[in-house]
């Protein structure tokens, strides 16, 4: 009986360490980080204090506000577009075996290119300009989320929708009960994976034209060779891109739970 009691009491604490694994983790980071800054003092590393002095400055004076809203709303037009594209062919490759069968293995290998490579080639196209930080959105984003949505529309379950139909279901019904919980998680961690590469693509576009949104802003604090400026746009980058990355994550476990 005793046995049984201990057990009942482990299992909230095995969902607390879970729950709380990546807050110790970050915070065993900093303290290894600040650990090494002040002892062995290397030139790239500048302790915490310093860090949190810049991230400060950045916010309090407007300039990362500033600049982040310039990278955020390219990066939104980036990856309304990228979606767009990706629903047309993920349709394509999802609902015909032929098209599956030319394209997937290409896109697959596509995926091998370091996209960076190409953004030199939109900059020559389209110059120092948000249409080529635009254009590098899409290219970074759209292959992942393409071949994630086409695999999450394989995954509609037909013998289902079937049975459905022969209750009498109508188009609605059958694409807000069955279609949609079936392919809502996988579109989500599609997107999951595309703002992440969307992310990457908009910084390191930025950073190569140096004069638009984040970019420029690392860009002026590496020209005066400030590190602690440097480090500190990096972890306001950080911040925010793991802010999107849970939202993202606790949206797609609702979507997994609706499914069930």
């Amino acid at each position: 009986m005793a046995d049984s009691h201990v057990a009942t009491r482990a299992i909230p604490l095995s969902r607390w360490l879970t729950t709380l694994s990546p807050v110790i983790t970050f915070v065993a980071v900093l303290a290894v980080w600040q650990l090494v800054a002040v002892t062995i003092r290397p030139g790239w590393l500048p302790p915490l204090n310093d860090i949190f002095s810049q991230m400060w400055s950045h916010v309090a004076d407007g300039s990362f506000v500033a600049a982040g809203v310039s990278t955020l709303g390219t990066l939104v037009i980036g990856l309304l577009i990228t979606m767009a594209i990706a629903a047309v062919l993920a349709l394509l490759l999802g609902l015909s075996d032929l098209i599956d069968e030319a394209l997937t293995t290409i896109l697959g290998g596509l995926m091998a290119v370091p996209t960076v490579a190409l953004i030199p080639i939109f900059i020559f196209i389209w110059g120092l300009s948000e249409t080529s930080v635009v254009v590098s959105v899409v290219s970074f984003a759209l292959l992942p989320l393409t071949l994630q949505w086409a695999t999450a529309l394989r995954e509609v379950p037909d013998p289902l929708a079937e049975m459905s139909r022969s209750f009498g279901a109508n188009r609605f019904q059958l694409a807000w009960t069955i279609y949609l919980p079936s392919v809502a998680p996988l579109l989500l961690t599609g997107l999951r994976v595309a703002i992440v590469q969307a992310i990457k693509g908009v910084i390191s576009a930025e950073v190569i034209i140096g004069t638009i949104g984040i970019g420029k802003l690392l860009i002026v604090e590496s020209s005066t060779f400030d590190i602690a400026g440097v480090w500190a746009v990096i972890v306001l980058i950080i911040i925010a891109s793991l802010i999107s990355y849970a939202v993202l994550m606790w949206l797609e476990t609702r979507a997994s739970r609706w499914a069930d």
